[in-house]
């Protein structure tokens, strides 16, 4: 492949002029042999011709011997080799040269023909001596036509190699002027691609001076125009290169110039940013401080407020002082909710806001929460409702404060901004995978309030952001609080989302993430499977609450809406009880006339449907009627229909929760704080807990208190005067191992690993409760002269873990006490059989129910059972189950020497 443009430069040159010489010097050299031969053919026949003709005369004429002087004389001509006259039959008649002519067998069948012969280089002719006459039509010899006979031949013979020489020379002449115009056509080809090739390299040498920094083009010579215009644009080109790239250097300088200065002023922005994230971060710990200093300085007054508050409540007072202590009571836990409102939002921006995991009973917060809020709805006589859907799970994981907070803002905003109609919750399951007890939620909290339009409502989560001005003066708030149940939400892994229509209502749609709990405890709602209830419920949403409720425990449920449809189900069902709504404007007279007249007409229990009015239940409970308030919590309703159905579960327990001092302890208390209201209030509500309280006003006379006498339990205030509550904390540590309780206003992320790290115990937030200390001494100063400590029972594990509701806790008790008897005997018939399949089955249940009542050492035994179990260690099976029998047999017997309800009104 030619690659060089010299080369192919060349080859065009010479190729051509190569092939048109080769094919010329071929078709010449034939065209010169062909006319030599020609020449000699030609030749040849013209001399034996004209021997011929001189032969035919002399043959005529009969001179034979004249016929050898004319081949003599004819063998001179140049070329001639031999010459040869025959008669017609072939007989030689004269001869010259060296040897015959080979023609001599070839006459006799030859008679016209010219016969030429060519052997080496030899050329042979034989011709004919012919007669000519002229003779007529008949064969007549007449004048004027010629006839012909033949009367001999001639044969002669040529020596070609002359002409052969000729022919060679002629070639090589030939052959040689061809050579001679290819060698010059390969000098003007060689000479032209020189040129071409030296314009070429000068055009490369332009083309790389281009491409370097300084792009100018050089002024050489081309020999060929064509190049020369060519290196004129690559000159034209380099110059506006040239041009453009000292304007482009001139931008670049421009360029850089401005970036550095850019540069400049961005380090001064780093430098002014760091500058001003340092005072951020200072801003913030001030902030903190602030925030700390501020919730102290509040929290502290509002402890008393709030506290003596309460302690005021219980004494005699006319009506008109009860009301004004209710107002300061409403507007100091309202003043509360906002300090508290402000604080979670601080702690959220700040990042410090953290999140439990902790097992919990969605429906019984929720049910606290619903009920919490309640009476403020049926004071606006609006209808509250809860609706947990059947196929719920209930036991779940995660933080059941913060899941409360979010369902207590909504409901509460729900309530807020609804005048007439409903409050609506439901609940219903969206997805459920077992196998990595993953739970999904979906809540709607949904009124028929004032509404939103959509501007509102993209608004609504925003911080300190109302529906308008006119909201915060009609009924309210800082606007903070769906700004943290939006990040709370989020926090949790859900989402949440708001519809509404102006003067229609509005719905909050609410998702959340939740894990299942492993071993949930089991139910033991059984004793109404079977039974059959009719409810009159108006309100369709609270009737299927009711209803859905009832079916969960397997009691078949009958609802009716109106008198009507009450009538109908009481003539075709049995009831083995009624629950009958009133409103709250309903007189108590007329609910004890209706009461009556249902229960003598189809004999059979009823209980009142009452809402939560304090007023409204104390009438109910003095008239000595069933009741059960709405919205209906699970456990409320479940005992109100037990005691219905079974009288022998109920007992005569208050409705009112009055203080009760602490019965069967000998405690002495240290109260320290630099407040004297809440020293004041922390001393009454002490004494009235049956508490031996002594008191300090800084840390350094609580450390000498300390260091004076023995203290069973230290509540000490934060913050302080002269030592505050950490310092003194740490100081009292080192001496003497007595619980210490801080009490701190400050309700900051980290403020609780500074109080552990200094040797507290627990804390409390203030306002303090009568509930929280009187837990806290029961947490930490148990002693054994209480009779039923350390006993097959704990009366205290009973009602906390009955939520401090005696009656659940009771009925629990008692459920138990009736199953008892018959699980500890199936697990003994199976334990014989050696069933493990079965004994692990009637030994969970039982574990689950021992959960829900304070049988401590009967739990234990469970659990340690259970466990062999499933770790299928069955060796010492029967060693587990006598110490199971043991345990069942201490809680029965301590079942029939006390009265868990009576121990319990002890407590209360």
């Amino acid at each position: 492949m030619l690659k060089g443009l010299r080369l192919q430069i060349l080859t065009l040159a010479v190729l051509p002029s190569v092939l048109v010489s080769l094919a010329a010097g071929i078709y010449l050299n034939y065209a010169n042999i062909r006319n030599i031969d020609a020449f000699v053919y030609e030749r040849g026949k013209a001399t034996a011709a004209q021997v011929a003709n001189i032969a035919r005369v002399e043959i005529l004429n009969d001179q034979i011997n004249v016929l050898q002087s004319i081949a003599n004389t004819s063998l001179e001509e140049k070329g001639l080799r031999s010459i040869s006259i025959f008669n017609t039959h072939g007989r030689l008649l004269a001869h010259a040269g060296p040897r015959l002519p080979p023609f001599k067998k070839l006459l006799a069948w030859h008679e016209t023909n010219i016969i030429a012969h060519h052997n080496d280089d030899n050329l042979g002719f034989l011709y004919p001596i012919e007669r000519q006459e002229y003779t007529s039509n008949l064969g007549q010899t007449v004048n004027g036509t010629p006839s012909v006979s033949r009367i001999g031949w001639v044969a002669i013979e040529y020596n070609t190699s002359d002409f052969t020489v000729h022919r060679y020379n002629t070639s090589m002449q030939l052959y040689s002027i061809l050579l001679l115009a290819l060698a010059f056509s390969i000098l003007i080809g060689y000479r032209f691609s020189k040129r071409i090739h030296k314009d070429v390299d000068n055009l490369s040498i332009n083309i790389q001076r281009l491409r370097q920094e300084d792009p100018v083009v050089g002024d050489d010579d081309f020999s060929i125009g064509d190049f020369q215009r060519l290196a004129d644009s690559l000159n034209e080109l380099g110059q506006m290169r040239q041009q453009e790239y000292n304007d482009l250097r001139h931008s670049v300088e421009l360029t850089t110039s401005d970036l550095q200065e850019t540069i400049e002023a961005i380090e001064i922005q780093n430098i002014e940013l760091s500058i001003a994230q340092k005072e951020a971060l200072k801003a913030s710990k001030i902030k903190s401080e602030f925030l700390a200093n501020t919730s102290h300085e509040i929290r502290t007054p509002l402890n008393g407020i709030i506290g003596f508050t309460k302690i005021l409540q219980r004494t005699t007072m006319s009506p008109q002082q009860q009301e004004y202590l209710e107002t300061i009571q409403v507007s100091s836990e309202g003043l509360l909710t906002i300090i508290n409102d402000i604080l979670d939002f601080s702690k959220i921006e700040a990042g410090k806001l953290e999140l439990e995991r902790a097992p919990f009973n969605l429906r019984q917060i929720l049910e606290e929460v619903v009920s919490l809020f309640a009476p403020a709805a049926y004071e606006k006589h609006l209808e509250i409702t809860l609706m947990i859907y059947q196929d719920v799970p209930v036991y779940l994981i995660s933080d059941p404060t913060r899941i409360k907070q979010i369902f207590s803002n909504l409901i509460s905003n729900a309530i807020k901004f609804t005048d007439s109609g409903e409050v609506v919750v439901r609940v219903e399951l969206e997805s459920q995978d077992n196998s990595s007890g993953d739970v999904a939620l979906h809540a709607t909290i949904s009124d028929t309030g004032i509404g939103m339009d959509k501007t509102q409502c993209s608004e609504l989560f925003q911080a300190f952001s109302q529906g308008n001005r006119s909201i915060s003066r009609e009924y309210g708030g800082t606007g903070l609080g769906l700004a943290i149940v939006k990040s709370l939400t989020e926090m949790l892994g859900g989402t949440i989302s708001a519809t509404s229509q102006k003067h229609v209502g509005t719905s909050f749609n609410l998702n959340l993430k939740l894990r299942l709990q492993r071993q949930p405890p089991v139910s033991n709602l059984r004793l109404l499977e079977g039974k059959s209830v009719v409810i009159l419920e108006p309100h369709k949403p609270s009737n299927r609450a009711i209803c859905g409720l009832l079916q969960s425990w397997q009691v078949h449920a009958h609802c009716a809406t109106t008198e009507a449809e009450l009538q109908e189900c009481l003539d075709c069902f049995h009831a083995d009880a009624i629950l009958y709504s009133f409103t709250p404007d309903t007189d108590i007279q007329d609910a004890r006339e209706t009461i009556e007249r249902l229960e003598a007409q189809y004999h059979t229990r009823v209980a009142a449907l009452t809402p939560i009015s304090l007023t409204q239940i104390s009438c109910f409970h003095d008239a000595n009627l069933a009741y059960c308030s709405k919205p209906v919590s699970e456990h409320v309703l479940y005992r109100t229909l037990a005691r219905l159905i079974r009288p022998e579960l109920s007992d005569n327990s208050s409705i009112h929760e009055q203080p009760k001092p602490l019965t069967g302890t000998s405690v002495r208390a240290l109260a320290v704080d630099d407040n004297a209201a809440n020293l004041k209030l922390l001393t009454v509500l002490l004494r009235d807990l049956n508490v031996e309280a002594d008191t300090a006003d800084n840390g350094e006379k609580a450390l000498a208190a300390t260091q004076a006498k023995d203290f069973d339990i230290i509540f000490m205030d934060v913050q302080m005067p002269v030592m505050n509550g950490l310092d003194a904390s740490k100081a009292i540590r080192e001496h003497t191992d007595t619980p210490i309780i801080a009490l701190t206003a400050h309700a900051l992320a980290d403020e609780k690993d500074k109080l552990l790290a200094a040797g507290v115990n627990a804390y409390l937030t203030k306002p303090v409760q009568e509930a929280q200390i009187r837990d806290a001494i029961r947490e930490y100063c148990q002693t054994n002269n209480d009779p039923t400590q350390n006993a097959a029972v704990d009366v205290h594990a009973c009602l906390k873990l009955a939520n401090n509701k005696a009656d659940l806790a009771a009925d629990m008790f008692q459920m138990l006490i009736e199953r008892l008897p018959a699980d500890i005997n199936d697990i003994q018939q199976h334990v014989k059989s050696r069933d493990y399949d079965m004994v692990l089955t009637h030994v969970h249940k039982l574990h689950g129910a021992c959960c829900y009542t304070g049988v401590v050492l009967l739990k234990s035994a469970c659990y340690e059972f259970e466990k062999a179990l499933k770790e299928e260690r069955y060796s010492n099976t029967l060693g587990y189950c006598e110490t199971l029998e043991r345990e069942a047999e201490a809680v029965l017997a301590w079942s029939q020497t006390y009265s868990l309800g009576n121990e319990l009104n002890k407590l209360l």
